[in-house]
């Protein structure tokens, strides 16, 4: 694969990059919710609510600085039904109606940003989103794109960003955890295949070293803690997280979908679009 491709598709989620030729969707088409109301919460008449913050991505800059983005369509993809949500000026979204008991995808839109998906299992009660979902500007990766000189057209299929943490006084305050692995499986269970630059090739995951920059050379998390596969064919996967100390087997409902095995979670990936934040809680075993 070419490095400097994936390099930049992964960084600022380049896939979604779509003034260079990635497909877009449209307000209305069926990959959208209902019409955006307000980021207010309100009663719902069936089903759930769930609520979360939105918060602009920036690199090299802590999680913690980052700051809310009003102005977010946010959905239940692909159930128009559901009405969608738009970010209110403190970056709160409220989608009510969102069915119980059920392995669903939200997805991110606004102008000029990338197009990204949250996985989640609800349950029979409201859900407050733990995690902030952040998402990135499409200038960012334009900028990284033409400084590694990257012809964006080339990009295709999807990006799974990937985490792993360890619980810090609870599982409310957690820290990410460098030093683990990722593996991305197909439901069979062998190595998914990614496009290449000549045909398809094993995904290879991508991590970031500690300045924040990724690094092919890697084999394993940096104490940044998070990575990433690109150019990843539409469909469903295994991801598979594995560090040599700790058991990687804790999850969230916010960061994908349950697998058979433990140490596994499926991840739903959509053309042009980046499925984030999906990974696993590791700690010393029982």
């Amino acid at each position: 694969m070419n490095e400097k491709v994936f390099s930049a598709q992964i960084v600022f989620l380049a896939c979604v990059l779509a003034s260079a030729g990635c497909p877009k969707s449209s307000s209305g088409n069926s990959n959208d919710g209902g019409a955006a109301g307000s980021g207010a919460v309100a009663k719902c008449k069936g089903g759930v609510t769930v609520t979360g913050v939105v918060k602009g991505f920036a690199p090299k800059i802590e999680r913690q600085q980052f700051k809310t983005v009003p102005g977010v369509k946010v959905c239940l993809y692909e159930h128009p039904e559901v009405p969608c949500s738009t970010t209110d000026a403190g970056g709160t979204f409220s989608l009510c109606g969102v069915p119980a008991d059920s392995e669903v995808l939200l997805s991110f839109e606004k102008k000029e940003y990338v197009k990204a998906l949250r996985m989640l299992i609800t349950r029979q009660s409201d859900y407050d989103i733990l995690a902030e979902t952040a998402i990135g500007t499409l200038d960012l990766g334009i900028a990284e794109a033409n400084k590694n000189s990257v012809d964006l057209t080339s990009l295709k299929g999807g990006v799974i960003q990937f985490f792993a943490a360890e619980p810090a006084n609870g599982v409310l305050q957690v820290s990410l955890l460098g030093d683990y692995s990722a593996e991305l499986l197909d439901l069979a269970g062998k190595p998914a295949q990614c496009y290449g630059a000549n045909g398809d090739e094993p995904c290879k995951a991508l991590y970031l070293d500690e300045s924040g920059e990724p690094d092919m050379t890697l084999t394993h998390a940096s104490k940044k803690g998070v990575g990433a596969f690109g150019n990843v064919k539409a469909g469903k996967y295994l991801l598979r997280i594995t560090h040599p100390t700790l058991d990687c087997s804790q999850h969230l409902p916010e960061a994908g979908w349950k697998a058979t095995s433990t140490d596994e979670v499926v991840v739903e990936v959509i053309d042009a679009w980046i499925t984030s934040q999906v990974g696993v809680f590791c700690q010393p075993p029982p």
